[in-house]
C-alpha cells in the first residue's frame, strides 16, 4: 500500500514539473516586399466626340440604322404554350416511373408528375385516384 501511496503523491509533482515547459516563441514571417515605386500606365487620351449625337468617344448614332441599333427591342418569340394538362386514372400497378415511360416514353419525366401532384405521396398510389399529367 506505501508504494501505491508514493505514486499517487508524485503524478501531481510530476505533473506540474511537466507544465513548466515554455514553448519556443513562433518567429515572424517577414512582410512581402514591394519594388519602391508602383509600375506607371501610360495616360488614357479620350476622344471627344463633336456633337451631342456622337457623345464621348462614340460614332456617330444618328446615321440610322446602317450603324447602329435603332432602339426598338425586338425579343425572340416566345415558345408556344403548352397544352393544357391532362387527366390520368391510377390502374392497379402503376407507378409514377411507369406513367411516365408510358406517356412521356421516359420514366425519369416522373419528377414532372410528382411535382404536378405535390399532395400526393409516389408510394401509395391508390387505384382509381385522378393525376395530373403535364
Amino acid at each position: 500500500m506505501s508504494k501505491a501511496w508514493i505514486a499517487l503523491s508524485l503524478a501531481p509533482a510530476a505533473f506540474l514539473v511537466g507544465c513548466q515547459n515554455q514553448p519556443e516563441p513562433v518567429s515572424q514571417v517577414p512582410p512581402p516586399s514591394f519594388a519602391a515605386e508602383p509600375e506607371q500606365l501610360p495616360p488614357v487620351s479620350i476622344n471627344q466626340g463633336t456633337s451631342i449625337d456622337k457623345g464621348v468617344g462614340g460614332p456617330d448614332i444618328s446615321a440610322g440604322p446602317d450603324n447602329y441599333n435603332t432602339g426598338r427591342f425586338d425579343p425572340e418569340p416566345l415558345p408556344p404554350a403548352p397544352a393544357a394538362n391532362r387527366t390520368y386514372t391510377i390502374r392497379k400497378g402503376d407507378s409514377f416511373w411507369k406513367i411516365a415511360q408510358r406517356e412521356y416514353g421516359s420514366g425519369q419525366r416522373w419528377v414532372d408528375i410528382a411535382q404536378a401532384n405535390p399532395s400526393l405521396d409516389p408510394k401509395r398510389l391508390a387505384i382509381g385516384t385522378e393525376i395530373v399529367l403535364p
